[in-house]
């Protein structure tokens, strides 16, 4: 039973601390495009080689659906 008590916890823990990133990821995104509407569609559009050059958007989209 503590096992999933445990669990239940970090996947909560988990699911809350990705919907604050969301809501900051969405927050900063609407700063940079009220300062620079192009700006922030390169920063969105931009790919990262780290990331086998994926970019913010597509990333956006994948956790989405």
């Amino acid at each position: 039973m503590s096992t999933t008590d445990s669990y239940l916890d970090r996947f909560h823990k988990f699911n809350k601390q990705s919907n604050d990133y969301e809501q900051f990821a969405t927050a900063c995104i609407d700063a940079c495009y009220e300062r620079s509407e192009r700006r922030a569609c390169q920063l969105l559009l931009r790919e990262i080689p780290l990331f086998g050059n994926i970019t913010c958007m597509q990333v956006a989209i994948a956790f989405r659906i």
